[in-house]
């Protein structure tokens, strides 16, 4: 959703994450960072912004830190895009967990 909680998310994610998907969809993503990966992610999803829904468009980060259920921290490649429906603005995001 456009003020960041979690709208949806994968099994895969999940179990990268640590968290049921119930308890996933109580998060805010942005908070599943470290300091500098959520200023990171956030400059992200500001461009994601500014490209009005044009689904041509990915961004991409690379090696964030991302923070499990556990508090372990796991680096990750993140791409992102935008979508919109319902006059609703949602963020999709893939991980890829760099930690194998």
């Amino acid at each position: 959703a456009s003020d960041g909680k979690i709208v949806h998310i994968n099994e895969r994610a999940t179990e990268l994450l640590g968290y049921s998907e119930e308890s996933a969809k109580k998060l805010y993503f942005k908070n599943l960072f470290d300091g500098k990966s959520q200023n990171r992610m956030l400059a992200a999803i500001e461009i994601l912004n500014e490209m009005n829904a044009d689904l041509n468009q990915k961004v991409k980060e690379t090696n964030l830190q991302l923070r499990r259920r556990a508090g372990r921290y796991v680096p990750v490649n993140l791409a992102g895009s935008v979508i919109k429906a319902d006059k609703e603005v949602y963020h999709i995001f893939n991980l890829d967990d760099l930690s194998d």
